[in-house]
């Protein structure tokens, strides 16, 4: 496990974010779990470049 330093501002909106997840697919989610479909979309519209060199895919 590692420890990620971010901005309150990134955090609140992070959290809004989780919060949005959970109630539209009506199950608990985490933070890794939104971080991911975040890197999983972001991924999808460039085309996948980075994910072999961060350890994504």
């Amino acid at each position: 496990m590692r420890t990620l330093r971010i901005e309150e501002i990134t955090y609140k909106r992070l959290t809004s974010v989780l919060e949005d997840v959970m109630h539209y697919k009506k199950k608990d989610v985490n933070y890794d779990d939104i971080l991911n479909e975040l890197i999983d979309v972001y991924q999808e519209n460039v085309g996948g470049s980075i994910g072999g060199t961060v350890g994504g895919g």
